[in-house]
């Protein structure tokens, strides 16, 4: 039948049907169309060329922090609006960068890109802004009420939003309805030249017709490309102020935030101690308001979930408009068919609904489990250092692994999920065509074609509608939790006070002296006064009690205490730490009446027991933001005696510190603060929390009477907490003696020393020396610097930390993740998909078999081909369940496993070698942000770009077989062209995206920064300098993420959408050229696939860019599993020298008995284990023949039990039992525990080797070591020998090699010649896990996890519940555990926050004690301990340690007085070494002047 013409059609049909004029008009239009189109693509590919890469230099760069008022895009709208719809622009770039694959030719630095945004809309303003409109919010609707929902609107401007959201809704009526007016039309032209033809037999005028179609077709792109323009511009805007806003806010938050150690204080004799809430409430909070990691929220909240949140609210709202327009459209066409469509789409619609609301609960929890890895992650990176000289490497591994497989299962169940979900979609839109017809048929016979492919376009897009509601649904819902994790950051209880956002009415701040009156003011005037009772929680018990404390200006004041007695407290008090508690409640009951008051200047130095050390240099660390002063700077360098260190230190004063100073030693740490606190020039009070622990006697004198008491802090008043040393004492002004929270002395040091409360720190045997005066080999003249020696020292120091690397993806490194995902499942998953996607296409080849079939015969039956396409469908979704099963396999084996793999090679790499040169903040933004998109976008974007690949591919094949073979010729120069265009952007994208995660490598290291030194930047008033380098550090990442994912992608979807234009015009002239050689149905569906490849360009695009961005995240993860590695953990060889603790099941011990006498175990009836001669420990019984004796003999006894098997199998005839379960020392309790019955699973066997079973020999043969590639020997030539049992001291000055010594001893630092030899075993022929393991350390800064206080002890399982006690009581912390009342199950808060830091000192010490290795080595392990306690600790070492030899680091010498032998190291080498006893006597011995030193004090 002969279709009736619209009036659009009636106009293009020709006004004489007999006339045929000649090609001329038509050739021309042909022959001018495409000379545009060559002239265009000339200008594009020279656009991209390298000759066009010269723009703005980087000279003409705005500054880092200095923004102009407009960006590079308004300035190109000025220019030409032409150009700024080509984004002419970003040209320059892709010229510059784009021409090479090559990473040494294009790296993008964050300085190389041009401003994004004007000023209002960058990260500071934003942050500013969205922070006053919270502010606003709270007072409002009060905290609880508070929401982010509310304040958005007004950052982003409701005008803004409005103009979004009509884009939006004006670029989905092009892309969907426009799309069905144009090919219901076009077909209707087709159809009626078809016609026209046939009764003519000639074709008509086609001038008007090609103008048309050229006209039309060209729209749709053009329109396409000026929306999304415009879309994505105000997209930039948005999410450029949502993402800077909240990250600023979030940094802002977290220095306000209460200091760590608030959580969990308990009253009573130990104010660190905690209480088992620890991780529960905190003012009022409930557990579900569960606190987040501040680095999780910036890194994957905000800059992964939150980009382009509100598009997907306008795309929800404009979807649903679009739904029912399309759905109204569909009516007018199908009638009452409609309903049957209806009944088909709303049951779906909903189950989608339904199930993205589960996926993202299921995402909500796997955030939450992504938190709690990254926080165990965190801490074992900074504690590194403790894990590898505990050989903890694997049981982090094991704990960090066991973290990653929740995530990993959260992440299987969000997969599986997800791919119903996607089976939904995909079949739904033939479904939907399938239901229509088939409806249609039923009510009222046959369709016409053009009825058929105008429904297939609509439905198409009505597909898309409900497909884009219901993505844009679950990005609004996952949205959701996002922002509530946001708010309850935001809602946390801030610390007391918080200059100047508030001030509480009992604190009273003054400005302080200027630095010329301090002097002459001194004494005059309180700087300094705390009243009143103090607790870490505003309803929590006290842990200050009556403190009524006025320290004048300029006065010197010593705080004294026993371990947890409250001094770190107090200067918590003084700093505003601390919440009063109030009158008359019942926490203040028992307490004095004296009103809470506090008052104090508005900035104070305050230098920590854990120094606050930057990620920087030694100097940006000194000066701290400041402006520099050169000779002010040099003084305090001296007056923290430096200028010896800097000398040494690689690249002096400029030398990158790393992340919490990792490369500097504690004393080194602790001198850098105080120089800090010296330089600083607002400052007035100093605060030091125990300068003297980790620095030797004469370092200690020097900074007492050049820094305390030096020109620079003159008229300042000062507040040292220290240990009590009587000749220090005398210079101060007064003491102060804090027991148990209370204040119990303060007075004249000559008065408070005759107290009982200061003779009970002391220790009960007590030492004086007299001698000389000994001070430090340091210059009497401040450093002086020269210009030449900083750029030598700068560019030295960047030696020792290593820029990051920009590798690109490989063959061989996909091929290496292939391998981890197995090719089978990888295999199967793209032949079974391109099935499914043929599949699909074969149920459009029967509408197409259809349509003609009707065209010849219109009384065909329709139920054939309907039924076919069912059959069809059906097969191809169940295909796809198939093929999506094999990629989730593929993909969760490949997350898991990389993970797993950089995990395990991080934790096994050197110090020296990768540690020192690769900050932390880098590391966890690998294996956070970087894993994360691995986890959730690599097999999406992989899935989606092989989709887009097969999707084209195949209907353009289909295409080319049935169109004129010259239009397949034509094509060809038109993909090359666009390809070109593709790898360009591709090849400047790469750069971008490692600039991204560059970016962010800064920014993680802000907030690395900042999270637990908040105290320390509120005391020194720093908070909005550390917040405008974020925000200038925020803002580079941000700029380079806008970049690559808005203005390139905006620029590549505008050049191949103009592109493919032409293609699909050219198509559709050819086909109404060649009229009678092609099918309507035919027709219809080419340009129903060429039209809805022009719909789909942008999020094809975007999946293929962003399958870039996850192969880029892939290869930086794959750096790290390449990383230098340590020496074998273990070799074949180790095995007699191993040794280990086996869990054997009790029922494999049922044939053991009682040997007569009972130091011996039987097995039936033969002698099995006996007693050592000292009859501490069972021996395999000499009749036990064969390597391992009896212990071998046990492990065949132990099927099921593969370790220990293993383990006991592996045992020679020198290893013996030294504890069973609670039975430890003595062969009788052993026996009896291996023969006793008992309900207990498992038994507890500590089987040691015969090596070091004495005690161990130690030999040092000219040795020599250095770290890392830097040239210089930190040892040289260090030649000495200990003997078994014997008690060493290892002294000398700061600097001269005493911790390094030790490290080279645990191979932590490798040798670079000589031998260590323990027992005549050379240390390097051993796995360095076997050597840790059977060395014991305590080092000087206490390293705790987050967790129990069991696994901090015993993260093995190694030993019972009853041997811990008893080590915790020889350390003297039974009392403290006992208060807890879930004992070994406390919690200890994140690095320890929740103990002070002489109790972490103890559980360090503890650690050893259960273990009592042959080799124990002390780094000035009780440091922090009063002399009181420290007594008791030397007797714990001369009672738990009897068998083993001990060398200590000790710079309070009085503590190694009764060692045996003392070594002295002088810039590495020995510059004496003796017994103790003649080495204290020797005139201008070394020891004899340190102490000498310590004497005359």
């Amino acid at each position: 039948r002969r279709p009736k013409l619209s009036l659009v059609e009636a106009a293009l049909a020709p006004a004489f049907p007999g006339h045929r004029p000649s090609h001329a008009a038509e050739s021309g239009i042909l022959v001018s169309y495409l000379t545009f189109y060559i002239l265009s693509i000339i200008g594009m590919m020279y656009s991209m060329s390298p000759k066009k890469s010269s723009g703005k230099g980087e000279e003409e760069l705005p500054q880092k922090g200095k923004y102009s008022e407009i960006d590079v895009e308004e300035e190109e709208y000025r220019r030409s609006g032409l150009n700024w719809l080509a984004v002419s622009w970003a040209s320059t770039w892709v010229a510059r960068w784009g021409h090479s694959f090559n990473a040494a030719l294009t790296k993008i630095k964050a300085h190389n890109l041009p401003q994004i945004g004007p000023r209002e809309w960058q990260t500071y303003e934003s942050g500013t802004r969205l922070e006053a409109l919270w502010e606003v919010e709270v007072a409002k609707n009060g905290l609880e009420g508070a929401s982010l929902v509310n304040v958005l609107p007004q950052l982003w401007g409701t005008k803004v939003m409005w103009w979004f959201m009509l884009v939006q809704g004006m670029r989905m009526f092009v892309c969907q309805l426009y799309t069905v007016i144009l090919i219901e039309n076009a077909l209707n032209y087709f159809h009626w030249l078809q016609q026209r033809v046939l009764e003519t037999g000639q074709l008509p005028n086609l001038v008007l017709p090609m103008l048309a179609t050229i006209v039309a077709f060209s729209s749709l792109p053009f329109l396409n490309v000026l929306f999304f323009s415009i879309g994505s511009s105000l997209a930039n805007r948005l999410d450029q102020q949502l993402l800077g806003g909240l990250a600023y806010s979030l940094f802002r938050k977290a220095q306000r935030l209460p200091s760590a150690s608030r959580e969990t204080q308990r009253p009573g004799a130990n104010i660190a101690g905690g209480t088992d809430d620890a991780n529960s409430t905190i003012s009022g909070e409930s557990a579900e308001d569960e606190k987040h990691d501040l680095m999780t929220l910036i890194n994957y909240d905000i800059t992964m979930q939150l980009p382009g949140c509100f598009e997907a609210v306008c795309c929800c709202i404009n979807s649903l408009i679009a739904f029912f327009v399309l759905l109204t459209m569909l009516w007018v066409r199908l009638k009452l068919a409609t309903l049957v469509v209806l009944l088909c789409a709303i049951p779906t619609v909903m189950f989608s609904i339904a199930r993205s609301m589960k996926i993202s609960v299921t995402m909500l929890e796997f955030q939450e489990r992504v938190d709690k890895r990254v926080t165990a992650l965190r801490e074992v990176l900074f504690g590194i250092r403790v894990v590898k000289c505990y050989a903890w490497e694997e049981a982090m591994e094991e704990r960090i692994s066991n973290l990653r497989a929740q995530e990993i299962e959260s992440l299987a169940r969000f997969y599986h999920g997800l791919g119903v979900l996607y089976g939904v979609f995909m079949s739904f839109p033939r479904l939907l065509v399938w239901s229509g017809l088939w409806g249609f048929s039923a009510i009222y016979g046959h369709q016409d074609i053009v009825t058929i492919f105008t429904c297939m376009v609509i439905l198409g897009s009505l597909r898309g509608s409900c497909e884009l509601f219901a993505s844009s649904l679950s990005r609004v819902v996952s949205w959701g939790p996002t922002i509530k994790r946001v708010e309850n950051y935001l809602k946390q209880a801030e610390a007391p006070l918080v200059i100047p956002h508030r001030v509480p009415d009992w604190v009273e701040l003054r400005d302080d002296l200027a630095p010329e009156a301090r002097a002459g003011e001194a004494k005059k005037e309180a700087s300094i006064v705390v009243r009143g009772t103090f607790s870490w929680r505003p309803d929590g018990p006290p842990t200050m009690h009556g403190l009524d404390v006025s320290i004048a200006q300029g006065e010197l004041v010593a705080i004294l205490g026993e371990v947890g007695a409250g001094k770190s407290t107090f200067l918590h008090a003084v700093l505003g730490e601390l919440h009063p508690v109030v009158l008359g409640s019942a926490e203040g009951a028992a307490e004095t009446t004296v009103a809470a008051k506090l008052r104090r200047p508005r900035v104070i130095a305050y230098c920590p027991q854990v120094p606050h050390i930057a990620e920087g240099t030694l100097k940006d660390n000194v000066v701290f933001g400041q402006e520099l002063d050169a000779e002010r700077y040099s003084q305090s360098i001296f007056c923290a005696s430096l200028e010896n260190d800097i000398k040494v230190l690689a690249g002096g004063d400029m030398a990158l510190l790393g992340a919490r100073g990792v490369s500097l030693s504690g004393g080194q740490k602790a001198r850098v603060a105080m120089a800090r606190a010296a330089y600083h020039k607002s400052t007035g009070p100093v605060l030091i929390d125990d300068p003297f622990g980790a620095v030797d006697a004469p370092t200690a004198k020097f900074l007492l009477e050049n820094l305390l008491q030096g020109e620079m802090m003159a008229g300042r008043t000062r507040v040292v907490v220290m240990q009590p040393d009587a000749d220090r004492l005398r210079k101060f002004d007064r003491v102060l003696i804090l027991d148990k929270g209370r204040i119990m002395e303060q007075g004249a040091p000559k008065e408070v020393m005759t107290t009982q409360a200061y003779k009970k720190l002391l220790s009960k045997q007590t030492t004086t020396f007299e001698g000389g005066d000994v001070s430090p080999k340091a210059p009497k003249s401040p450093l002086k610097t020269k210009k030449e020696e900083d750029s030598a020292t700068a560019l030295h120091a960047n030696a020792t930390r290593e820029d990051e690397h920009e590798g690109r993806p490989s063959w061989l490194m996909l091929k290496q993740y292939i391998r981890l995902g197995r090719w089978r499942n990888l295999l199967n998953f793209l032949v079974i998909f391109s099935l499914q996607v043929f599949i699909y296409l074969v149920c459009d080849m029967v509408l197409v078999a259809w349509t003609n079939t009707m065209a010849l015969n219109p009384y065909a039956s329709d139920t054939p081909f309907l039924l076919g396409y069912l059959f069809w469908l059906g097969i191809a979704t169940l295909t796809w369940l198939i093929a999506w099963h094999f990629g989730t396999w593929f993909t969760l084996r490949i997350s898991a496993n990389i993970h797993d793999l950089a995990v395990h090679r991080i934790l096994r790499a050197p110090i020296d070698k990768f540690f020192d040169k690769h900050p932390v903040g880098r590391i966890m933004n690998r294996l956070h942000a970087d894993v994360g998109m691995i986890d959730l976008s690599l097999f999406l974007r992989f899935f989606g770009s092989f989709a887009t690949i097969v999707q084209t591919i195949i209907p353009m094949l289909y295409v080319h077989t049935i169109m004129p073979w010259f239009l397949t010729v034509a094509a060809l120069p038109l993909y090359y062209l666009i390809g070109s265009v593709v790898s360009r952007a591709w090849n400047t994208l790469v750069p971008l995206m490692y600039c991204i995660f560059s970016s962010k490598s800064y920014v993680a290291a802000r907030v690395g920064d900042i999270a637990s030194s908040n105290v320390v930047v509120r005391a020194f008033g720093d908070s909005d300098r550390l917040s405008l380098e974020f925000s200038h550090a925020f803002n580079d990442a941000n700029t380079a993420y806008l970049i690559a994912t808005r203005v390139l992608k905006r620029w590549l979807v505008n050049r191949v959408s103009f592109l493919w234009s032409f293609y699909t015009t050219t198509t559709f002239l050819v086909g109404i050229l060649n009229v009678q050689y092609i099918g309507a149905g035919t027709l219809g569906l080419c340009m129903t696939n060429l039209l809805v490849l022009t719909v789909l360009l942008e999020p094809n695009i975007e999946n293929s860019t962003g399958a870039l961005f996850e192969f880029i995240a892939l290869a930086r993860i794959h750096e790290y599993t390449s990383v230098p590695q340590e020496r074998p953990m273990r070799l074949p060889e180790d095995t007699r020298y191993r040794s280990f603790t086996a869990k054997v099941p009790r029922i494999a011990l049922k044939a053991l008995t009682l040997a007569p006498g009972g130091e011996g175990v039987l097995l039936n009836g033969q002698s099995f284990l006996e007693a050592s001669q000292d009859r501490s420990a069972l021996v395999p019984a000499v009749s036990g023949a064969g390597a391992g004796g009896a212990l071998a003999g046990l492990a065949q006894r132990c099927p099921s039990e593969a370790r220990a098997r293993r383990q006991l199998a592996d045992a020679e005839g020198w290893h013996r039992i030294v504890a069973v379960g609670d039975a430890v020392g003595s062969a009788a309790d052993m026996a009896r525990e291996l023969c006793r019955s008992g309900d207990e699973d498992e038994v507890l066997m500590d089987v040691r080797t015969g090596w070091l079973s004495d005690g161990a020999r130690v030999e040092i043969r000219d040795l020599r070591a250095g770290y890392a590639d830097l040239p210089r020997d930190v040892l040289k030539g260090i030649n000495l020998t200990f003997e078994k049992r014997m008690k060493v001291a290892i002294a000398g000055t700061t600097g001269c090699g005493k911790s390094s010594l030790l490290l080279v001893l645990l191979r932590v630092l490798e040798p670079r010649s000589g031998k260590v030899l323990l027992d005549g075993m050379d240390t390097q022929d051993l796995g360095v896990a076997t050597l840790r393991s059977a060395i014991g350390l305590v080092p000087q800064d206490p390293v705790l996890f987050s967790g129990t206080l069991r696994h901090n002890l015993d993260p093995f399982d190694h030993f019972t519940d009853t041997a811990i006690k008893q080590a915790l009581g020889l350390v003297h912390l039974t009392e403290l555990v006992q208060s807890w009342p879930l004992g070994l199950a406390h919690t200890i808060a994140d690095e320890g926050g929740n103990l002070s830091f002489g109790q972490r000192q103890l559980v360090c010490l503890a650690r050893m004690v259960l273990r009592r290795p042959a080799l124990l080595l002390l780094d000035e392990a009780t440091s922090a301990i009063d002399p009181s306690t420290q007594e008791l600790v030397q007797n714990t070492l001369d009672e738990a340690f009897v068998g083993s030899t001990v060398l200590a680091v000790a710079h309070r010498l009085e503590t190694v007085l009764k060692f045996d032998y003392a070594v002295v190291l002088n810039q590495g080498e020995v510059a004496e070494e003796g017994t103790v006893s003649e080495l204290k006597i020797k005139k201008g011995g070394w020891l004899r002047g340190m102490l000498d030193a310590k004497g005359t004090w």
